[in-house]
């Protein structure tokens, strides 16, 4: 999606938010972080040097001073201030009782835009987001093509035209279906940016992950 040259407004927490934040970055569009403590406090530790990327490059916000921790009670109140600089809340991973889906209900109170990537029925991971699309708080997100339509952002000729050279490494590897092990044995890209670009694809429309938590290449 930061392909479509969109901001990118994400939490600042490991797993996707991070991967949402880095992505943006790398393809040069901006990202905001929304941190759970005061703009002294980095967490985790170990995003320090995306937070002093962010903080260059994009914006941090906190409505918290200096000095508070990110008790475990901040980070759902957070999650209103990214609905709501939000057009749109994307959920791409949730437990059925994940923090992500407090924003996804916040979004729809402030009459935001709600999408949900459908995942496999059987992985704990995607029960949230099944679960939005069954009670139709949010629009099934499987293809990029549903975020141009909607917002009338660029054609998808011209975002498959952006492929990155990872990008790229990573769909040569899947002339054939493969584990996340094997197209990491096979292209050597760091393991987390392996999966920031399978995100990635996969809403580009031109892989698809199926049972076993593996990947295919759509012809």
């Amino acid at each position: 999606m930061s392909k479509a040259d969109v901001t990118i407004v994400s939490g600042f927490a490991k797993g996707i938010d991070s991967i949402a934040h880095k992505t943006s970055l790398l393809t040069g569009n901006k990202t905001i972080a929304v941190i759970a403590s005061g703009l002294d406090i980095v967490y985790p530790a170990s995003n320090f040097s995306l937070y002093k990327e962010i903080a260059e490059k994009g914006l941090i916000l906190s409505e918290y001073e200096a000095g508070t921790k990110p008790f475990k009670g901040n980070f759902p109140r957070r999650n209103r201030i990214i609905a709501g600089l939000s057009r749109g809340v994307i959920v791409v991973e949730s437990k059925d009782r994940g923090g992500s889906l407090i924003t996804a209900d916040l979004a729809l109170e402030y009459n935001r835009d709600v999408y949900a990537v459908p995942g496999d029925i059987f992985s704990e991971y995607s029960k949230g987001c099944n679960n939005l699309i069954r009670d139709a708080k949010a629009k099934s997100l499987s293809h990029i093509k549903e975020l141009l339509e909607d917002y009338n952002w660029e054609s998808e000729e011209e975002i498959k035209l952006k492929i990155s050279k990872n990008q790229d490494l990573i769909l040569n590897s899947l002339s054939t279906e493969k584990s996340f092990d094997q197209i990491f044995e096979e292209t050597k890209i760091d393991q987390t940016e392996i999966l920031s670009e399978l995100i990635n694809l996969e809403i580009m429309g031109l892989i698809k992950s199926i049972a076993g938590g593996r990947y295919k290449k759509i012809l």
